[in-house]
């Protein structure tokens, strides 16, 4: 979020002091891309830990916390391994940021421009809870596909349940 307004192009309008959506939505796009590659490793170690009570006991991966987890999936499947998904990672952080962040501005400009209300708490609400709900909506799909990749825990020489990102977001 911090990078949103070194990497925006366009400055605000000098005339309305805004800056148009076509103009956010790839300074969102881009910051959201850089936050996510950089936090992939503790997504993936999140994600293991969070799934770890859902398989049979001797399957069982139980992590002592975030450092244990990267250590012991490097070590198992590889330093590659932490990077799991974070294609799709950066993808649904990109689109949720562009969309929630953008719109959010978007929304706010136009509740007062149009004087529908004050820069007042009950403004902010609204907007947010619009740009996030449209957010989570237009991420999701993305965002159940990267926890079912990154979940995946590949052993030597064994494939992957998975054809591809196609057949892991449509298969149940």
């Amino acid at each position: 979020m911090g990078l949103y307004d070194v990497v925006k192009k366009d400055g605000p309008n000098p005339d309305t002091g805004s800056m148009p959506l076509v103009s956010k939505m790839p300074a969102r796009l881009i910051t959201g891309g850089i936050g996510a590659a950089v936090s992939n490793t503790d997504d993936v170690a999140m994600v293991r830990m969070q799934a770890g009570g859902r398989f049979p006991l001797a399957q069982r991966c139980i992590y002592n916390g975030v450092i244990d987890a990267l250590t012991r999936m490097s070590k198992r499947e590889g330093i590659a391994s932490l990077w799991r998904g974070s294609s799709l990672k950066m993808n649904r952080v990109m689109i949720m940021t562009a969309s929630q962040l953008a719109l959010y501005d978007e929304i706010e400009e136009e509740i007062l421009e149009k004087g529908v209300l004050r820069d007042e708490l009950r403004m902010q609400v609204t907007a947010g809870f619009t740009a996030g709900f449209v957010a989570a909506v237009v991420s999701n799909p993305i965002d159940v596909t990267k926890t079912r990749v990154m979940n995946i825990k590949v052993e030597a020489r064994k494939a992957t349940p998975y054809n591809g990102v196609i057949d892991c977001s449509i298969r149940q």
